[in-house]
């Protein structure tokens, strides 16, 4: 599962981000945003993340398209997204306290313009995206 940031010279936001959200490579933790149960044990893998976006920025190149960039607050909130989904037994873009990842978004404060979640039924990942 993975976030992307899709650079444009015609945003109103700035391409920079901050906010609360650790960008440990192996952290599935996002501060300000409520502890998971630890009933699964999981493993972060990061390289079909980076694969994930080796293989879009090719086809987007291809169509004369701007590369996308890793954007470490999202990969956190795609990260917690799925540990959530693990450890409370569900898949599903709502959470079962009725809450959706954007408000996650908003919690730790992080700015977007438009944004969307992919959750694909193959059992791979999860890809929420959000375009700058």
């Amino acid at each position: 599962m993975c976030l992307f940031h899709c650079p444009s010279t015609n945003t109103i936001e700035s391409n920079k981000v901050t906010s609360n959200a650790s960008t440990s490579a192996n952290s599935v933790d996002v501060q300000g945003l409520p502890n998971l149960p630890t009933k699964h044990p999981i493993t972060v893998q990061s390289s079909p993340e980076q694969k994930i976006l080796e293989l879009m920025n090719a086809k987007r190149t291809e169509a004369g398209l701007v590369p996308l960039t890793i954007d470490n607050t999202l990969v956190q909130v795609a990260r917690y997204k799925s540990n959530n989904m693990i450890q409370n037994n569900f898949f599903n873009h709502t959470n079962p306290d009725g809450t959706k990842w954007t408000n996650w978004l908003q919690t730790i404060g992080y700015k977007y313009t438009t944004t969307g979640e992919k959750l694909p039924v193959q059992n791979y990942f999860c890809l929420p995206f959000t375009i700058k």
